[in-house]
């Protein structure tokens, strides 16, 4: 256990003290779960590491990654704020986490904040209080922008995977000159060279470069990149309309070749 320095004295004395891992973690708790304390308090250390980390790298941005994760409870019955996610047995919470990363080495620095959503609502390290429940897509946006507040000193470019590929939100983003890039459907539609195609057949034209290697699963690989331009011009339907009717084939499709919607324009592919 190595926590940041203006919390580091209580929480090793605790660690010391304690016989067990499961004593320790049950000790730290116990100081964490202080009433009069707020997570946005808790989470200052957090912030102030993230921060002066960052200002050391040499790159001028900083790639921020977004993703959720379902921690499950499906045995607890005593904790009744449980939520129910994606079918009557998938109970529990849902953790949405925005880590920091070094654009030099992409080595990960610190997660900037932390969500969980319950039954009853939302409880943030950015903000205090419970706030409600929203879309995944409609909270990312939110949090995004209460990170583009932290004084960083870098241009954030926010990473977010498949479920990002929402050309609402993406123009909401891009309107108020936020860089992102989000790994895109292939089965959704743009247009390029004067007409209409599916984003992944339109990659599968594109020509590649090789541009060096890369660690793949503890291995090297090489790299290639193509991009170009493309034109967006679908109407944005509502997020709860497209989880509603979002496909068991669509959401299970992984390809390590998909699209990629890159950082700078509102419509701007590559793979």
């Amino acid at each position: 256990m190595t926590p940041a320095a203006p919390l580091a004295s209580a929480v090793k004395d605790l660690a010391c003290a304690q016989k067990t891992t499961f004593a320790t973690t049950q000790a730290v708790w116990r100081l964490f779960n202080n009433e009069r304390i707020s997570f946005s308090q808790l989470n200052e250390p957090i912030i102030s590491l993230a921060l002066r980390q960052v200002a050391l790298s040499p790159h001028p941005y900083a790639p921020v990654v977004h993703d959720w994760s379902h921690l499950q409870f499906r045995t607890h019955n005593g904790k009744e704020e449980r939520l129910k996610m994606t079918h009557g047995g998938d109970v529990g919470y849902e953790l949405q986490t925005r880590l920091l990363l070094d654009a030099a080495n992409g080595l990960p620095i610190a997660p900037l904040s932390q969500t969980l959503t319950d039954r009853a609502g939302c409880r943030s390290t950015l903000t205090e209080g419970l706030s409600e429940s929203l879309t995944h897509m409609d909270a990312l946006t939110a949090d995004i922008a209460r990170v583009e507040s932290l004084d960083t000193g870098k241009k954030l470019v926010h990473l977010i995977d498949r479920e990002g590929d929402s050309i609402g939100h993406m123009r909401t983003l891009s309107s108020q000159g936020i860089c992102w890039l989000i790994r895109g459907k292939e089965g959704h539609r743009a247009e390029w060279g004067g007409d209409t195609r599916k984003i992944g057949e339109i990659a599968d034209d594109l020509p590649f470069i090789s541009n060096g290697q890369v660690g793949w699963k503890g291995k090297k690989a090489n790299m290639e990149i193509g991009e170009t331009s493309v034109i967006i011009t679908r109407t944005a339907k509502a997020e709860a309309e497209r989880q509603e009717h979002r496909t068991a084939s669509e959401s299970s499709a992984r390809r390590s070749s998909d699209t990629q919607i890159s950082c700078g324009s509102p419509y701007r592919y590559s793979r």
